[in-house]
């Protein structure tokens, strides 16, 4: 096991409510020295580079083709200490997975702590959006300070849990 932050959203949060709410984490990504991975051209070769994370549009083609808007974070330009990828997406919900009565975020965490089943519906009516390991390099608090903003707004529809003091 490694460190990690992880940001459980219930699925009552509306696409509204989230688009406010994303709209302030692009803020503090802007201010914050977050750094993506991208190929960049660099007279004429392609090359691996850090760059600052900003808002992107990103095309997956599995399980079909769609573009979606977002921001990743591999680490931070100060260190250039990286780890896994951390990503969020403008587009939260989707009206078919929107549930008014889905309930506190803090449900998708207690099969992580407790002795319950992942599979239990219970707990699946939450997204699930981080989770991945920072391994404690310098861009964990910047997303943590993400995550506290992102709760800090949404109240019980979000809940942060993992690695989550400084140490």
């Amino acid at each position: 096991m490694g460190i990690s932050i992880h940001l459980s959203i219930s699925k009552s949060v509306t696409q509204e409510e989230w688009e406010g709410v994303y709209e302030e984490t692009l803020h503090l990504v802007e201010k914050f020295p977050l750094a993506e991975k991208r190929n960049v051209s660099i007279h004429g070769i392609d090359t691996f580079c850090m760059i600052p994370t900003r808002e992107r549009e990103q095309t997956y083609l599995y399980p079909k083709e769609k573009t979606v808007r977002l921001w990743n974070a591999i680490g931070d330009l100060d260190t250039l200490k990286t780890a896994e990828e951390y990503s969020l997406p403008r587009e939260l919900v989707d009206e078919s997975s929107y549930e008014p009565d889905a309930g506190d975020a803090l449900l998708g965490a207690l099969p992580a702590y407790m002795s319950y089943s992942w599979d239990d519906d219970r707990f699946n009516h939450v997204y699930e959006k981080w989770g991945a390991k920072t391994q404690g390099e310098p861009y964990h608090l910047y997303l943590l300070a993400i995550a506290a903003l992102i709760e800090a707004r949404l109240g019980r529809k979000a809940f942060i849990y993992g690695d989550i003091t400084r140490g």
